[in-house]
Protein backbone atom coordinates (compact mmCIF):
# COMPACT_ATOMS: atom_id res chain seq x y z
CA UNK A 1 0.00 0.00 0.00
CA UNK A 2 1.73 3.37 -0.93
CA UNK A 3 0.45 6.80 0.17
CA UNK A 4 0.18 8.96 -2.83
CA UNK A 5 1.27 12.05 -0.87
CA UNK A 6 4.26 10.60 0.26
CA UNK A 7 5.63 9.46 -3.04
CA UNK A 8 8.33 11.68 -4.18
CA UNK A 9 7.75 10.98 -8.03
CA UNK A 10 4.29 9.45 -8.58
CA UNK A 11 6.23 9.17 -12.61
CA UNK A 12 8.90 6.97 -11.21
CA UNK A 13 6.42 5.13 -9.02
CA UNK A 14 4.58 4.49 -12.47
CA UNK A 15 7.25 2.89 -13.93
CA UNK A 16 8.04 0.26 -11.61
CA UNK A 17 4.34 -0.69 -12.49
CA UNK A 18 4.43 -0.64 -15.96
CA UNK A 19 7.57 -2.74 -15.88
CA UNK A 20 6.89 -4.77 -13.69
CA UNK A 21 3.42 -5.68 -15.19
CA UNK A 22 5.46 -6.55 -18.38
CA UNK A 23 7.87 -9.24 -16.84
CA UNK A 24 6.51 -12.98 -16.54
CA UNK A 25 9.12 -15.07 -15.43
CA UNK A 26 9.79 -18.21 -12.65
CA UNK A 27 12.72 -16.43 -11.01
CA UNK A 28 10.93 -12.42 -10.86
CA UNK A 29 8.41 -11.31 -8.30
CA UNK A 30 5.20 -11.45 -9.81
CA UNK A 31 2.92 -8.61 -10.07
CA UNK A 32 -0.61 -9.61 -9.68
CA UNK A 33 -2.75 -6.78 -9.48
CA UNK A 34 -2.96 -2.99 -9.02
CA UNK A 35 -5.54 -1.23 -7.26
CA UNK A 36 -5.97 2.93 -6.79
CA UNK A 37 -8.22 5.21 -5.17
CA UNK A 38 -7.82 8.84 -4.07
CA UNK A 39 -4.80 8.61 -1.12
CA UNK A 40 -3.65 5.16 -1.76
CA UNK A 41 -1.77 2.92 -4.66
CA UNK A 42 -2.60 -1.17 -3.68
CA UNK A 43 0.16 -3.48 -5.15
CA UNK A 44 -0.50 -7.12 -5.12
CA UNK A 45 2.55 -9.00 -5.15
CA UNK A 46 2.95 -12.54 -5.21
CA UNK A 47 3.44 -14.19 -2.33
CA UNK A 48 7.26 -15.81 -1.21
CA UNK A 49 6.86 -16.64 2.17
CA UNK A 50 10.31 -18.18 2.24
CA UNK A 51 12.03 -14.79 3.35
CA UNK A 52 14.64 -12.79 2.02
CA UNK A 53 17.92 -14.86 0.55
CA UNK A 54 20.37 -13.40 2.37
CA UNK A 55 18.92 -14.02 5.28
CA UNK A 56 18.93 -17.60 4.66
CA UNK A 57 22.29 -17.43 3.52
CA UNK A 58 23.53 -15.77 6.61
CA UNK A 59 21.95 -18.48 8.54
CA UNK A 60 23.49 -21.21 6.73
CA UNK A 61 27.20 -19.30 6.86
CA UNK A 62 28.55 -21.85 4.29
CA UNK A 63 27.48 -22.68 0.69
CA UNK A 64 28.62 -25.41 -1.14
CA UNK A 65 29.72 -25.08 -4.69
CA UNK A 66 26.81 -27.09 -6.09
CA UNK A 67 24.34 -24.82 -3.86
CA UNK A 68 25.94 -21.13 -5.18
CA UNK A 69 26.02 -22.38 -8.60
CA UNK A 70 22.07 -23.50 -8.50
CA UNK A 71 21.27 -19.91 -6.96
CA UNK A 72 23.52 -18.05 -9.38
CA UNK A 73 21.49 -19.89 -11.84
CA UNK A 74 18.48 -18.93 -11.27
CA UNK A 75 19.30 -14.95 -10.61
CA UNK A 76 21.23 -15.52 -14.30
CA UNK A 77 18.17 -16.90 -15.87
CA UNK A 78 15.98 -13.83 -14.35
CA UNK A 79 18.45 -11.51 -15.06
CA UNK A 80 18.60 -12.06 -18.68
CA UNK A 81 15.08 -12.45 -19.05
CA UNK A 82 14.96 -8.53 -17.85
CA UNK A 83 17.77 -7.72 -19.93
CA UNK A 84 15.65 -9.21 -23.05
CA UNK A 85 12.86 -7.05 -22.70
CA UNK A 86 14.98 -3.83 -22.79
CA UNK A 87 14.78 -3.15 -18.90
CA UNK A 88 18.49 -2.91 -16.62
CA UNK A 89 17.43 -3.66 -13.12
CA UNK A 90 20.40 -1.04 -11.47
CA UNK A 91 20.00 -2.73 -8.23
CA UNK A 92 20.70 -5.99 -8.11
CA UNK A 93 21.92 -7.21 -4.66
CA UNK A 94 21.34 -10.43 -2.51
CA UNK A 95 18.86 -8.15 -0.42
CA UNK A 96 16.50 -7.81 -3.39
CA UNK A 97 15.99 -11.92 -3.86
CA UNK A 98 13.55 -13.29 -1.89
CA UNK A 99 12.72 -17.12 -1.89
CA UNK A 100 9.05 -18.44 -3.34
CA UNK A 101 8.19 -20.93 -0.81
CA UNK A 102 8.88 -22.39 2.82
CA UNK A 103 11.50 -25.44 2.61
CA UNK A 104 13.91 -27.36 4.17
CA UNK A 105 16.80 -26.99 1.86
CA UNK A 106 17.92 -24.13 -0.04
CA UNK A 107 18.74 -25.99 -2.78
CA UNK A 108 14.90 -27.05 -2.95
CA UNK A 109 13.90 -22.97 -2.89
CA UNK A 110 12.93 -21.11 -5.58
CA UNK A 111 14.69 -17.62 -6.06
CA UNK A 112 12.82 -14.43 -6.93
CA UNK A 113 13.76 -11.50 -8.00
CA UNK A 114 12.14 -8.14 -6.78
CA UNK A 115 11.97 -4.50 -5.96
CA UNK A 116 12.24 -2.99 -9.69
CA UNK A 117 11.94 0.87 -7.96
CA UNK A 118 15.28 1.56 -9.87
CA UNK A 119 14.23 -0.54 -13.03
CA UNK A 120 14.46 1.64 -16.33
CA UNK A 121 14.30 0.70 -19.90
CA UNK A 122 17.77 0.86 -21.43
CA UNK A 123 16.50 3.12 -24.01
CA UNK A 124 15.58 5.98 -22.36
CA UNK A 125 19.75 6.33 -21.75
CA UNK A 126 21.37 5.52 -18.22
CA UNK A 127 22.98 8.26 -16.65
CA UNK A 128 22.47 8.79 -13.04
CA UNK A 129 24.27 6.95 -10.21
CA UNK A 130 21.81 4.55 -8.65
CA UNK A 131 21.61 1.54 -6.49
CA UNK A 132 24.08 0.10 -3.65
CA UNK A 133 27.80 1.75 -3.88
CA UNK A 134 29.47 -2.09 -2.99
CA UNK A 135 27.03 -3.79 -5.88
CA UNK A 136 27.43 -0.92 -8.44
CA UNK A 137 29.29 -1.28 -11.85
CA UNK A 138 32.22 1.20 -12.31
CA UNK A 139 30.83 2.80 -15.14
CA UNK A 140 27.69 3.57 -12.69
CA UNK A 141 29.55 5.66 -10.64
CA UNK A 142 31.01 7.64 -13.26
CA UNK A 143 27.17 8.10 -14.84
CA UNK A 144 27.25 6.59 -18.29
CA UNK A 145 26.18 3.41 -18.37
CA UNK A 146 24.31 -0.17 -19.49
CA UNK A 147 22.26 -3.22 -18.59
CA UNK A 148 25.85 -4.68 -18.27
CA UNK A 149 26.16 -3.12 -15.01
CA UNK A 150 23.72 -5.72 -13.88
CA UNK A 151 26.59 -8.35 -14.78
CA UNK A 152 29.11 -6.57 -12.56
CA UNK A 153 26.59 -6.62 -9.31
CA UNK A 154 26.11 -10.50 -10.75
CA UNK A 155 29.75 -11.21 -10.14
CA UNK A 156 29.50 -9.56 -6.80
CA UNK A 157 26.78 -11.70 -5.25
CA UNK A 158 29.00 -15.20 -6.82
CA UNK A 159 31.86 -13.54 -5.14
CA UNK A 160 30.06 -13.12 -2.11
CA UNK A 161 28.19 -16.87 -2.12
CA UNK A 162 31.14 -18.35 -2.49
CA UNK A 163 33.46 -16.38 0.22
CA UNK A 164 31.16 -14.91 2.56
CA UNK A 165 32.90 -11.68 2.02
CA UNK A 166 32.47 -8.58 -0.41
CA UNK A 167 34.83 -7.91 -3.33
CA UNK A 168 35.32 -4.44 -2.48
CA UNK A 169 35.03 -3.09 1.04
CA UNK A 170 36.01 0.11 2.63
CA UNK A 171 36.03 1.86 6.10
CA UNK A 172 34.09 4.52 4.41
CA UNK A 173 31.27 4.41 1.33
CA UNK A 174 33.88 6.81 -0.42
CA UNK A 175 36.70 4.28 -0.03
CA UNK A 176 34.51 1.72 -1.47
CA UNK A 177 33.55 3.80 -4.00
CA UNK A 178 37.79 3.78 -4.81
CA UNK A 179 38.15 0.25 -4.55
CA UNK A 180 35.06 -0.37 -7.05
CA UNK A 181 36.33 2.27 -9.69
CA UNK A 182 39.99 0.84 -9.73
CA UNK A 183 37.94 -2.64 -10.22
CA UNK A 184 41.00 -4.82 -8.36
CA UNK A 185 39.87 -7.91 -6.40
CA UNK A 186 41.27 -10.34 -4.72
CA UNK A 187 40.44 -14.34 -4.39
CA UNK A 188 44.01 -15.49 -2.14
CA UNK A 189 43.62 -16.55 1.35
CA UNK A 190 42.13 -19.63 3.02
CA UNK A 191 38.92 -18.98 1.84
CA UNK A 192 39.38 -19.75 -1.83
CA UNK A 193 41.79 -22.42 -2.02
CA UNK A 194 39.01 -24.64 -2.02
CA UNK A 195 37.04 -22.85 -4.79
CA UNK A 196 37.68 -24.49 -8.02
CA UNK A 197 39.37 -22.38 -11.03
CA UNK A 198 35.85 -22.69 -13.06
CA UNK A 199 33.90 -20.99 -10.12
CA UNK A 200 36.81 -18.32 -9.87
CA UNK A 201 36.98 -17.86 -13.92
CA UNK A 202 33.36 -16.97 -13.88
CA UNK A 203 33.60 -14.09 -11.45
CA UNK A 204 36.48 -12.65 -13.43
CA UNK A 205 34.63 -12.83 -16.50
CA UNK A 206 31.77 -10.56 -14.79
CA UNK A 207 33.64 -8.15 -12.71
CA UNK A 208 35.10 -7.06 -15.76
CA UNK A 209 35.90 -2.84 -15.88
CA UNK A 210 35.29 -2.83 -19.49
CA UNK A 211 31.29 -3.50 -19.84
CA UNK A 212 32.01 -3.71 -23.88
CA UNK A 213 33.95 -7.08 -22.62
CA UNK A 214 32.11 -8.34 -19.69
CA UNK A 215 30.06 -11.53 -20.11
CA UNK A 216 26.19 -10.99 -20.38
CA UNK A 217 23.63 -13.33 -18.38
CA UNK A 218 23.27 -15.68 -22.01
CA UNK A 219 27.19 -16.30 -21.96
CA UNK A 220 27.39 -16.69 -17.97
CA UNK A 221 24.46 -19.85 -17.95
CA UNK A 222 26.74 -21.74 -20.62
CA UNK A 223 29.60 -21.10 -18.35
CA UNK A 224 31.11 -24.77 -17.51
CA UNK A 225 30.20 -23.87 -14.03
CA UNK A 226 26.70 -23.26 -14.42
CA UNK A 227 26.12 -25.96 -16.89
CA UNK A 228 28.32 -28.21 -15.08
CA UNK A 229 26.83 -28.33 -11.67
CA UNK A 230 22.56 -27.73 -12.81
CA UNK A 231 20.69 -29.69 -11.39
CA UNK A 232 19.32 -33.06 -13.38
CA UNK A 233 16.17 -31.83 -15.13
CA UNK A 234 13.28 -32.45 -13.97
CA UNK A 235 11.25 -35.44 -15.19
CA UNK A 236 7.80 -34.71 -16.97
CA UNK A 237 4.83 -36.88 -17.08
CA UNK A 238 4.52 -35.81 -21.04
CA UNK A 239 1.40 -37.56 -21.89
CA UNK A 240 0.03 -36.12 -18.93
CA UNK A 241 1.41 -32.68 -20.11
CA UNK A 242 0.17 -32.62 -23.42
CA UNK A 243 -3.46 -34.18 -22.10
CA UNK A 244 -3.53 -31.01 -20.04
CA UNK A 245 -2.50 -28.37 -22.56
CA UNK A 246 -5.20 -29.90 -25.00
CA UNK A 247 -7.98 -29.67 -21.97
CA UNK A 248 -6.62 -25.97 -21.94
CA UNK A 249 -6.49 -25.01 -25.58
CA UNK A 250 -10.28 -26.12 -25.92
CA UNK A 251 -11.70 -23.94 -22.84
CA UNK A 252 -13.61 -20.63 -24.05
CA UNK A 253 -11.46 -17.36 -23.38
CA UNK A 254 -12.91 -16.61 -20.40
CA UNK A 255 -12.27 -19.74 -18.94
CA UNK A 256 -8.92 -19.66 -19.97
CA UNK A 257 -8.15 -16.28 -18.49
CA UNK A 258 -10.24 -18.16 -15.27
CA UNK A 259 -8.17 -21.16 -14.54
CA UNK A 260 -4.91 -18.31 -15.53
CA UNK A 261 -6.51 -16.61 -11.93
CA UNK A 262 -6.56 -20.05 -10.47
CA UNK A 263 -2.98 -21.33 -11.55
CA UNK A 264 -1.76 -18.26 -9.16
CA UNK A 265 -3.47 -20.03 -5.85
CA UNK A 266 -1.19 -23.38 -6.39
CA UNK A 267 0.46 -24.62 -3.51
CA UNK A 268 4.22 -23.74 -3.13
CA UNK A 269 5.11 -27.84 -4.06
CA UNK A 270 2.68 -27.81 -6.84
CA UNK A 271 4.25 -24.30 -8.34
CA UNK A 272 7.96 -25.52 -7.60
CA UNK A 273 7.39 -28.39 -9.63
CA UNK A 274 5.82 -26.90 -12.68
CA UNK A 275 8.92 -24.45 -12.55
CA UNK A 276 11.01 -27.13 -12.69
CA UNK A 277 9.30 -28.36 -15.35
CA UNK A 278 9.41 -24.85 -17.22
CA UNK A 279 13.11 -24.10 -16.63
CA UNK A 280 14.05 -27.87 -17.80
CA UNK A 281 12.00 -27.39 -21.62
CA UNK A 282 13.18 -23.37 -21.34
CA UNK A 283 16.95 -24.78 -22.85
CA UNK A 284 18.20 -21.40 -24.41
CA UNK A 285 16.73 -20.00 -20.87
CA UNK A 286 14.93 -17.20 -22.66
CA UNK A 287 12.54 -17.51 -20.24
CA UNK A 288 9.58 -18.16 -22.82
CA UNK A 289 8.83 -21.84 -24.66
CA UNK A 290 9.23 -22.33 -28.31
CA UNK A 291 7.74 -24.73 -30.24
CA UNK A 292 10.77 -26.42 -30.91
CA UNK A 293 11.22 -26.80 -27.17
CA UNK A 294 8.30 -28.15 -26.36
CA UNK A 295 8.55 -30.68 -29.35
CA UNK A 296 12.18 -32.02 -27.97
CA UNK A 297 11.11 -31.92 -24.20
CA UNK A 298 8.17 -34.58 -25.46
CA UNK A 299 10.96 -35.98 -28.17
CA UNK A 300 13.16 -36.79 -24.95
CA UNK A 301 10.24 -38.42 -22.66
CA UNK A 302 9.53 -41.02 -25.54
CA UNK A 303 6.17 -39.53 -25.78
CA UNK A 304 4.55 -39.90 -29.44
CA UNK A 305 4.52 -36.16 -31.15
CA UNK A 306 0.52 -35.19 -31.57
CA UNK A 307 -0.32 -34.17 -35.03
CA UNK A 308 -1.90 -31.65 -33.64
CA UNK A 309 1.06 -29.68 -31.07
CA UNK A 310 1.61 -26.66 -33.07
CA UNK A 311 -2.42 -25.96 -33.21
CA UNK A 312 -2.66 -26.73 -29.55
CA UNK A 313 0.63 -23.81 -28.53
CA UNK A 314 -1.21 -21.33 -30.61
CA UNK A 315 -4.73 -21.41 -29.01
CA UNK A 316 -2.71 -21.58 -25.69
CA UNK A 317 -0.46 -18.39 -27.29
CA UNK A 318 -2.27 -15.16 -26.33
CA UNK A 319 -1.79 -12.74 -29.09
CA UNK A 320 0.18 -14.55 -31.25
CA UNK A 321 3.71 -14.20 -29.66
CA UNK A 322 5.30 -17.02 -31.27
CA UNK A 323 5.93 -18.68 -27.60
CA UNK A 324 4.28 -19.54 -24.64
CA UNK A 325 5.27 -17.15 -21.75
CA UNK A 326 5.49 -18.53 -17.68
CA UNK A 327 2.04 -17.80 -16.64
CA UNK A 328 0.46 -18.88 -20.30
CA UNK A 329 2.35 -22.53 -19.37
CA UNK A 330 1.54 -22.58 -15.85
CA UNK A 331 -2.51 -22.08 -16.68
CA UNK A 332 -2.02 -24.57 -19.46
CA UNK A 333 0.00 -27.34 -17.78
CA UNK A 334 -1.90 -27.80 -14.37
CA UNK A 335 -4.19 -30.44 -13.89
CA UNK A 336 -6.95 -28.29 -12.74
CA UNK A 337 -9.68 -30.48 -12.08
CA UNK A 338 -7.45 -32.08 -9.09
CA UNK A 339 -7.59 -29.09 -7.75
CA UNK A 340 -10.63 -27.33 -8.22
CA UNK A 341 -12.89 -26.49 -5.47
CA UNK A 342 -15.32 -23.77 -4.38
CA UNK A 343 -12.96 -21.97 -1.80
CA UNK A 344 -10.17 -21.62 -5.26
CA UNK A 345 -13.49 -20.39 -7.48
CA UNK A 346 -14.21 -18.00 -5.22
CA UNK A 347 -11.31 -16.59 -5.13
CA UNK A 348 -10.69 -16.48 -9.06
CA UNK A 349 -14.39 -15.25 -9.06
CA UNK A 350 -13.83 -12.10 -6.70
CA UNK A 351 -10.49 -11.10 -9.24
CA UNK A 352 -12.78 -10.85 -12.21
CA UNK A 353 -16.20 -9.11 -9.48
CA UNK A 354 -13.64 -6.01 -9.57
CA UNK A 355 -16.30 -3.86 -7.64
CA UNK A 356 -17.30 -6.78 -4.87
CA UNK A 357 -21.14 -6.57 -5.79
CA UNK A 358 -21.75 -10.34 -6.29
CA UNK A 359 -21.49 -10.29 -10.26
CA UNK A 360 -19.24 -10.11 -12.87
CA UNK A 361 -20.47 -7.64 -15.25
CA UNK A 362 -19.96 -6.72 -18.80
CA UNK A 363 -17.22 -3.82 -18.27
CA UNK A 364 -15.37 -5.73 -15.77
CA UNK A 365 -14.87 -8.72 -17.98
CA UNK A 366 -14.73 -6.32 -20.98
CA UNK A 367 -11.50 -4.64 -18.60
CA UNK A 368 -9.74 -7.76 -17.54
CA UNK A 369 -9.79 -9.21 -20.95
CA UNK A 370 -7.98 -6.02 -22.27
CA UNK A 371 -5.35 -6.76 -19.91
CA UNK A 372 -1.88 -7.48 -21.51
CA UNK A 373 -2.12 -10.90 -19.67
CA UNK A 374 -5.16 -12.24 -21.27
CA UNK A 375 -5.62 -10.40 -24.93
CA UNK A 376 -6.97 -12.76 -27.31
CA UNK A 377 -6.51 -12.94 -31.20
CA UNK A 378 -8.19 -10.89 -32.98
CA UNK A 379 -11.22 -13.46 -33.77
CA UNK A 380 -12.16 -13.90 -30.26
CA UNK A 381 -15.59 -13.64 -29.46
CA UNK A 382 -17.47 -10.42 -28.32
CA UNK A 383 -17.41 -9.78 -24.35
CA UNK A 384 -21.25 -10.18 -24.56
CA UNK A 385 -21.12 -13.13 -26.50
CA UNK A 386 -18.60 -14.57 -23.69
CA UNK A 387 -20.70 -13.58 -20.89
CA UNK A 388 -23.96 -15.17 -22.48
CA UNK A 389 -22.59 -18.50 -23.25
CA UNK A 390 -22.29 -18.67 -19.18
CA UNK A 391 -25.15 -16.40 -18.04
CA UNK A 392 -28.23 -19.04 -17.39
CA UNK A 393 -30.63 -16.71 -16.13
CA UNK A 394 -30.34 -14.31 -18.61
CA UNK A 395 -29.46 -11.28 -16.48
CA UNK A 396 -26.91 -10.13 -18.32
CA UNK A 397 -24.12 -10.70 -15.82
CA UNK A 398 -22.55 -13.53 -14.42
CA UNK A 399 -22.99 -14.69 -10.58
CA UNK A 400 -21.09 -17.04 -8.68
CA UNK A 401 -23.41 -20.11 -9.20
CA UNK A 402 -22.70 -19.50 -12.58
CA UNK A 403 -19.30 -19.08 -12.82
CA UNK A 404 -18.66 -21.98 -10.52
CA UNK A 405 -20.54 -24.27 -12.67
CA UNK A 406 -18.45 -23.00 -15.77
CA UNK A 407 -15.30 -24.03 -13.70
CA UNK A 408 -16.54 -27.35 -13.03
CA UNK A 409 -17.73 -28.16 -16.55
CA UNK A 410 -16.49 -31.17 -18.04
CA UNK A 411 -13.53 -30.05 -20.20
CA UNK A 412 -13.85 -30.45 -23.90
CA UNK A 413 -10.97 -31.96 -26.54
CA UNK A 414 -9.70 -29.94 -29.23
CA UNK A 415 -10.87 -31.44 -32.78
CA UNK A 416 -7.86 -32.84 -33.92
CA UNK A 417 -9.49 -33.24 -37.37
Amino acid sequence: MIFRNQWPDIDVLNREIRIMKSLDHPNILKLIDVFEDQRFIYLVMELCSGGELLDRIITLGHLTEALASSLMGQILRAIRYVHAQGVAHRDVKLDNFLIAEVATQLEDSTVKLGDFGLAKYTGQGLKTPVGAVSYAAPEVLSGDYSAACDMWSCGVILYILLSGQQPFYGSTPREVRKQVKLGKFAMDGSIWRGITADAKDLIQNLLVRDPAQRITAAQALKHIWIARLAPNAFVLDGRRVIQNLRAFAAQSRFRRAALAVVATQLSSSEMRQLRQAFTAIDTDNSGTLTLEEVHEALKSMDVDMPSDLERILAAIDVGGKGHLNYSEFLAAAVDHQSFLCEEVCWNAFKYFDRNDDGFISHSELTKLLEHDALQELPEAPSVRKIINEVDVNGDGKVEFDEFMRMMLCAERTIDAS
